[in-house]
């Protein structure tokens, strides 16, 4: 197999808030310079390891995604809408979250607030509070790393009835 260094990424993690230099790396005669975020299998990694920029890119995307299904309300019924739901929006928030779960909590309110859209959408109720519809979407609180967060998986919001 043949190396292909054009599609090289080089990342230096640190703590201070910014690098102070841009730091160049050779491999043989290609150079490969640091960057503060790549993407490795579908994960945007920057170099403080906060995930805000792919929470904000996977929180975008969901949001299109709510926003059509939204636009298709009137003429889906609930099955439908659940099923769309679970496939478009949840399957963004279900990749790779063990990787970007202890994000800061501004992330994870970005998260439910989509969560929260999505569920409004599906009931058609836009007058209830989150937590009237976690208790009824069965969304699992989870504590990691001291702080309390909440997050559906596909199998949870299929038990609504």
């Amino acid at each position: 197999m043949i190396v292909n260094p054009e599609k090289f990424q080089a990342i230096i993690i640190k703590r201070d808030n910014h690098i102070d230099q841009e730091y160049i790396l050779h491999l043989k005669n290609h150079k490969i310079t640091t960057k503060e975020n790549v993407k490795l299998l579908g994960i945007d990694i920057d170099n403080k390891l906060k995930f805000d920029y792919h929470i904000s890119k996977i929180c975008s995307k969901a949001s299109n995604q709510l926003h059509a299904i939204s636009r298709l309300e009137n003429y889906l019924g609930f099955k439908e809408k659940q099923v769309l739901i679970n496939s478009f929006i949840y399957s963004n928030f279900n990749y790779c979250p063990l990787i970007w779960h202890f994000c800061s909590a501004f992330s994870i309110k970005k998260i439910e607030k989509i969560q929260e859209r999505a569920l409004r959408v599906l009931y058609k109720d836009y007058d209830s509070s989150y937590t009237d519809y976690s208790y009824t979407a069965k969304i699992k609180e989870n504590y990691y790393g001291g702080k309390k967060t909440s997050h559906t998986n596909s199998r949870n919001i299929q038990d609504i009835k």
